[in-house]
């Protein structure tokens, strides 16, 4: 079974003017773009930093698909290129006070970052 690629666009928060493109399986989980995220744009802090957010800035539930995620926020993919999803990277002070979960890095990335 082929699995289908869509093109990605994202923005971060603390530079809205900076776009950042990646072409993705639609059926790996949001969590798994972190990482990839990550490595492509060569960032310098941890991937349990990076949270991505819809254009509206609604957490998206990083276990959700790829595919649910687009067709839940997007009525239309050509909307993916005028409102792209947010990257934010938090301080880690900012990590250290949230202590919720969702902004803890899973065994399974670690494991994912590290193949």
């Amino acid at each position: 079974m082929d699995t289908d690629i869509i093109k990605l666009y994202f923005r971060y928060y603390h530079d809205p003017d900076r776009i950042v493109t990646l072409e993705v399986p639609t059926d790996i989980l949001v969590d798994d773009l972190r990482p990839i995220l990550h490595d492509t744009e060569g960032l310098e802090c941890s991937i349990s930093q990076l949270i991505l957010f819809s254009p509206e800035g609604d957490h998206i539930d990083h276990d959700a698909t790829v595919h649910d995620v687009v067709t839940e926020i997007y009525e239309s993919q050509d909307l993916a290129v005028t409102d792209p999803l947010f990257i934010k990277i938090l301080d880690p002070e900012e990590l250290e006070e949230s202590g919720d979960n969702m902004w803890k890095i899973s065994s399974r990335i670690n494991k994912l970052h590290l193949k």
